[in-house]
C-alpha cells in the first residue's frame, strides 16, 4: 500500500539490506519495480519525466531576474529543496505568485518555508548522526531525496523521511538540553 512514487525509498533498504549478496539485491530490485510499475503503469510510467511546472531553472530566473545560469541554478536547488521539505502541490504547481499576497496566502506561504527549514534541520542532523554511526553506507538514505528534488518536489514523496526528521530534531534537542544542563 505505499504510493508508486516511494519506490525508491524501499530500493535502497533492499539493496542496504542485501548488500552482502549483490546478485540478489538487484534481483529482488528489479522485480519489486516491475512490480510496482506494473500495479500503476500510467503514474510510475510518467515520473521519469520532469513536470513541465513552475520552479524549473527559466522560472526562477523569470521571478528572481537573474540572467546568470549558476547563480539561477544555486537557487532553483534551494526552492525545490524547500518545497521538497515544507510545501504542498499547489506551490509547486501554481509558483509563488499567488502567495505573495497579504493575508492567509502569505501566511500559509510562510508556514510552509518555516515548515521546511525545520524540517530540513531535522533531516540533517539526523543524516550527520547515522553517518557518524554507520559510516558511508548511511547515505543510501538521500538517493530517493536526491531523486526527488530533480523530478517532482513536494511534501507528500517527504512522507517515508518524516521520522528520520524528527528524529534529528530530538537529537537536536537533546543536545541543547544538555548544554543548558552543564550551565
Amino acid at each position: 500500500f505505499m504510493r508508486t512514487a516511494n519506490v525508491f525509498s524501499a530500493v535502497p533498504y533492499f539493496f542496504l539490506k542485501l548488500r552482502n549478496h549483490p546478485l540478489k539485491a538487484i534481483l529482488i530490485i528489479i522485480g519489486f519495480i516491475c512490480i510496482m510499475y506494473l500495479a500503476s503503469p500510467n503514474y510510475v510510467g510518467d515520473a521519469h519525466e520532469i513536470p513541465n511546472l513552475p520552479w524549473s531553472l527559466n522560472y526562477v530566473k523569470e521571478l528572481l531576474g537573474i540572467e546568470n545560469n549558476f547563480i539561477a541554478l544555486l537557487f532553483t536547488v534551494v526552492f525545490r529543496v524547500l518545497l521538497l521539505f515544507g510545501a504542498r502541490e499547489k506551490l509547486l504547481g501554481e509558483g509563488i505568485e499567488q502567495f505573495l499576497v497579504w493575508g492567509i496566502p502569505g501566511l500559509e506561504l510562510s508556514v510552509y518555508l518555516f515548515l521546511g527549514v525545520v524540517q530540513l534541520v531535522g533531516f540533517y542532523l539526523a543524516v550527520r548522526f547515522f553517518f557518524q554511526q554507520y559510516g558511508v553506507v548511511s547515505l543510501v538514505i538521500l538517493i530517493p531525496i536526491g531523486a526527488y528534488i530533480l523530478t517532482y518536489p513536494q511534501q507528500r514523496y517527504l512522507i517515508p523521511f518524516i521520522p528520520i526528521c524528527l528524529f534529528g530534531l530530538a537529537l537536536g534537542f537533546d543536545n541543547i538540553a544538555k548544554n543548558f544542563k552543564k550551565l
